[in-house]
């Protein structure tokens, strides 16, 4: 029995060492700013000063879920698996980051159930939150270089969070990771069609979005772990027409075996916006987050571009 117990304490231990960090060296230099955007709406923002007299910052929106951006908590230690983390353990030091919460999110904090949450949980209102949270910013720093990245759903609301905000001539680039430029409808569609997603039917697939749309303000019918508030958002809106009004330098990464957003939802920008100079497309060998294994080409067009 002793020997178990100590086989299952080295196992934790081995797990704590290679899965987690501490919250001082993985967010090393990391600011808490809480801001009040209405009566019923905070939001948090992470500014992490990387190396003294630093002239760019990148800010950063994070992918879907209900959970803190800056990922999760184990007995005190802090996993690295969020956007947020990656890019500050891969990036190289030359870049401030700026991370933005998920509204009424506390650091760290689960927010799955969360009503206040849920119900802001759309494409309209976080784009117009965030872009008002990045006005702030923007207003009360002094930055040389401004880039916007967002990761996955992150990515889907980086155009629209552009032109929401009124500091757009202070944003220097856009960087979209993993994130499809077709409706999420189309993109489910063709990951069923792909065979990616399992159990599920184009028939039985078009009566729930017809469903959906049906209550589309619903808070308390949920499907696949997100309620009909945030798929009838997500679900019908592109990115494309945010993207025409857009003529700052653009990077667009996508991996060639992404399982989340097929490849196929992100070249359509291309054989929509042949004409569009400002954009360079990185097609990348690797799944949904191929950016994060080369971040070292995302620094090279940084400073290209």
């Amino acid at each position: 029995m002793r020997l178990t117990y100590k086989v299952l304490i080295s196992v934790f231990i081995a797990f704590l060492f290679f899965n987690c960090k501490t919250t001082n060296n993985l967010y090393r230099g990391i600011e808490e700013i809480r801001i009040n955007y209405s009566d019923t709406v905070s939001s948090f923002i992470y500014p992490i000063y990387r190396k003294p007299n630093n002239n760019t910052v990148i800010i950063v929106i994070g992918g879907s879920g209900y959970s803190s951006v800056l990922g999760s908590k184990i007995c005190g230690f802090s996993t690295g698996y969020s956007t947020a983390g990656l890019l500050n353990l891969g990036l190289s030091n030359e870049y401030d980051l700026l991370i933005l919460e998920k509204p009424n999110l506390k650091p760290f904090e689960n927010g799955d159930g969360k009503i206040n949450l849920l119900q802001i949980y759309t494409v309209e209102d976080l784009s117009t939150i965030y872009a008002k949270i990045i006005d702030y910013f923007i207003f009360n720093s002094n930055y040389d270089n401004i880039i916007l990245f967002g990761h996955s759903e992150g990515g889907r609301l980086v155009p629209a969070i552009y032109n929401k905000t009124f500091t757009k001539d202070e944003l220097d680039k856009l960087i979209i990771s993993g994130s499809g430029a077709i409706s999420q409808e189309e993109q489910l569609r063709l990951l069923i069609e792909h065979g990616v997603i399992e159990g599920i039917s184009i028939e039985k697939f078009d009566q729930k979005i017809s469903e959906i749309y049906n209550n589309p303000n619903s808070l308390d019918l949920f499907w696949w772990n997100h309620p009909y508030i945030r798929w009838a958002s997500f679900l019908k809106y592109e990115y494309l027409s945010d993207l025409e009004k857009i003529n700052i330098p653009i990077l667009i990464v996508h991996g060639t075996n992404d399982k989340s957003v097929p490849v196929e939802s992100i070249r359509v920008v291309f054989d929509e916006h042949r004409s569009k100079n400002n954009i360079t497309y990185y097609e990348m060998e690797g799944g949904h987050g191929v950016v994060f294994n080369n971040l070292e080409k995302v620094e090279e067009w940084i400073v290209i571009e």
